[in-house]
């Protein structure tokens, strides 16, 4: 509900944009230019690549909006990833949508502990990869010292 809520708010945002605001607010972001540009019907089929995606980060009403959102963005350059969640090297509406959701307020005590379970969980993973490379590694050992010894009696 909160999703549909937001998709809609930034659908309005962006109609308002295309030419029906008033003189005092902002011009059209990076985003709606690129939309009409590349004749994109519809919003929600709007995909941002990452230079795209920084420059409508730096436009004065799309910053309004965040802000109005409660979304803070004090390192833009570093927040792609959050935005970008599968790695396709844009960002949908949708993906938008979704990221601005879990950004919105003040980071509640459950959200960190919900990071520091995950990098401890990471870590396990890690020191368990590392283990196999070790033994992986002595079996290869092994396994050329045999050869070593065959070859040269």
């Amino acid at each position: 509900e909160e999703e549909q809520m937001l998709t809609g708010a930034a659908k309005k945002g962006l109609s308002m944009l295309s030419g029906d605001e008033a003189a005092d607010k902002p011009k059209k972001p990076a985003a709606e230019v690129q939309l009409q540009a590349v004749g994109h019907a519809r919003v929600e089929d709007l995909e941002l690549d990452e230079d795209e995606f920084f420059k409508m980060l730096e436009d004065p009403y799309v910053k309004m909006l965040m802000s109005d959102l409660d979304v803070e963005m004090f390192n833009a350059t570093q927040m792609f990833g959050t935005f970008d969640p599968d790695e396709s090297g844009t960002v949908t509406v949708r993906e938008l949508v979704q990221a601005i959701m879990k950004l919105r307020g003040e980071p509640a005590k459950n959200d960190v502990v919900a990071s520091l379970v995950a990098i401890k969980a990471l870590g396990e993973r890690v020191d368990d990869l590392q283990a196999m490379v070790k033994e992986v590694f002595s079996l290869q050992m092994s396994m050329h010292e045999e050869s070593q010894h065959t070859r040269h009696p």
